[in-house]
């Protein structure tokens, strides 16, 4: 099955994730978000971020971006990719939240994100550590021990 993989924005490519997704062999789909509304695909019952996808995936990321998880005026893709993946949540299916994108999980299952100002960001690069659990898991336990990774945060 395949992972689908929703980029908010361009700054921060799937390509992050998907290079692990490779090592792991496993299959993926990009989403760009932005793009959808540009063609009016956004609200599509049918269309690639529809709750009728999550029969055909194997779990979701969503990557990082510059809005923050209140942004739907600006971002009228965020309602749907909600509705998506709180499906997925309820479904059992696996869903990794990057950056913007585990705040818009987070806001989704109900919590609350605190809109910082811009004198309070986060701004560098990080190490991951794939823990033990992580490296059994049958999603990401083909990826290596260490990453480098981006931050990039005012929330």
């Amino acid at each position: 099955m395949t992972v689908l993989i929703l980029q908010p924005d361009p700054i921060s490519p799937a390509t992050r994730i998907s290079h692990w997704l490779d090592e792991a062999e496993r299959m993926y789909d990009v989403i760009n978000l932005p793009a959808l509304v540009d063609r009016n695909q956004h609200n599509d019952e049918d269309g690639p971020i529809s709750t009728k996808q999550l029969d055909s995936i194997s779990g979701i990321v969503i990557c990082g971006g510059r809005m923050n998880c209140y942004s739907e005026d600006e971002n009228p893709w965020i309602p749907p990719v909600m509705k998506l993946l709180k499906g997925a949540v309820d479904k059992g299916l696996p869903v990794l939240g990057i950056c913007f994108g585990h705040q818009l999980l987070n806001r989704t299952m109900g919590g609350h994100i605190e809109v910082g100002s811009l004198a309070h960001k986060e701004d560098g690069v990080v190490t991951v550590e794939v823990t033990d659990e992580g490296k059994a898991d049958d999603w990401f336990g083909g990826v290596q021990d260490l990453a480098p990774l981006t931050a990039d945060a005012g929330e």
